[in-house]
């Protein structure tokens, strides 16, 4: 019995931390959404680094940090990004305003851009609504 209770623990440790490593860690190296076009052309991108760095970048200006996110929240949305296989959406189809998702990995960058009548999915589009409420 004396043995039986180490054993049972070690054994306990080694699957928790084997269930553990195998969680799905995206692939993504960042995010980056905006929006723009229309009578000006201006457009406002930012980017969401693995790290949590939330940057805007107005292309006129000097890409600036807007916040810091933590690990846990920037993490969850990069889980998120890769669940919906942003990477293997075709869709290119701008219109006077646009709207957009670029995700970059080590093979790339690959854009999502719509705007007008044609939209990816419901999901695509809540995923972009919840990247745009860190901005405001």
């Amino acid at each position: 019995m004396k043995k039986l209770l180490p054993t049972a623990i070690l054994l306990s440790c080694i699957i928790l931390f084997a269930c553990k490593a195998q969680q799905k860690k995206s692939s993504y190296l960042e995010i980056t959404f905006g929006s723009g076009g229309g009578f000006t052309g201006k457009y406002i991108e930012y980017t969401l680094n693995p790290d949590g760095k939330l940057i805007k970048n107005i292309f006129d200006n000097k890409p600036s940090l807007l916040k810091q996110l933590d690990k846990k929240q920037c993490q969850a949305l990069f889980e998120k990004a890769a669940s919906l296989k942003l990477e293997s959406i075709e869709l290119n189809v701008p219109a006077n305003m646009n709207k957009y998702i670029i995700v970059k990995t080590a093979a790339g960058a690959h854009k999502i851009n719509w705007g007008g009548s044609k939209s990816p999915s419901d999901d695509v589009l809540k995923f972009y609504d919840e990247l745009m409420l860190l901005v405001k």
